[in-house]
């Protein structure tokens, strides 16, 4: 199923969903094309803070080890092309909040490695810096910029 999607602008729309699925509309949704991407997880958010610059993020939680994997997904091309943005391990991203560019938060699944299930990024989505969390799993949030 579908589980998110982003006006990138007022013609541009981009959906996520399970299975690695990326959709995307350059003519106010009278056709979809089916986009490419490096990750084969479930996605569960789209967003662009410019018609340029978009992230998706997504994960999977595997069914014997409940081990949770995390991807988050840049373009720098309007969607062109999609690069892995994080170089160091992320939990299952469950929803995020785009700033710009560069400054993003996301949550999800609690991580073993930064005690947090709450995390910020200031260099658009390369390294993350943990965020004090209320609880070990986070499914929806919202900040004020």
């Amino acid at each position: 199923p579908l589980r998110a999607c982003c006006a990138a602008s007022p013609n541009q729309i981009w959906a996520v969903g399970d299975r690695g699925l990326v959709m995307h509309t350059s003519d106010d949704g009278q056709s979809w094309k089916s986009v490419q991407v490096p990750a084969n997880c479930n996605f569960h958010d789209v967003q662009f803070p410019d018609p340029e610059h978009g992230f998706i993020a997504g994960g999977i939680v595997w069914p014997f080890s409940g081990r949770s994997d995390g991807c988050l997904l840049r373009t720098a091309d309007g969607g062109a092309t999609w690069q892995n943005a994080s170089v160091q391990p992320l939990p299952r991203i469950t929803g995020m909040q785009v700033f710009s560019r560069d400054h993003l938060i996301v949550w999800g699944d609690w991580s073993t490695q930064q005690r947090t299930s709450i995390l910020e990024s200031v260099d658009g989505g390369v390294t993350f810096q943990q965020k004090p969390s209320p609880c070990a799993q986070v499914e929806t949030a919202a900040w004020l910029n």
